[in-house]
């Protein structure tokens, strides 16, 4: 999904784990991501994913 201001993505499970939904959004300076079900694992493997590419990542609870 694509508009005017920000991309979106959004992220589902693999067959046979446990149903998930995970958003993110690219906005100025960053990423918002919020998620439903149990996205936990995919978010440590999302991180893992942006420190290799990134170096640094800084994560705050909104």
């Amino acid at each position: 999904m694509l508009d005017e201001e920000r991309e979106s993505f959004v992220f589902t499970q693999r067959p046979n784990e446990q149903p998930f939904e995970f958003h993110c959004v690219i906005v100025q300076g960053g990423i918002e991501v919020q998620w439903v079900g149990d996205g936990l694992l995919f978010l440590g493997a999302f991180v893992d994913g942006l420190t290799s590419e990134f170096k640094q990542v800084s994560m705050e609870d909104a």
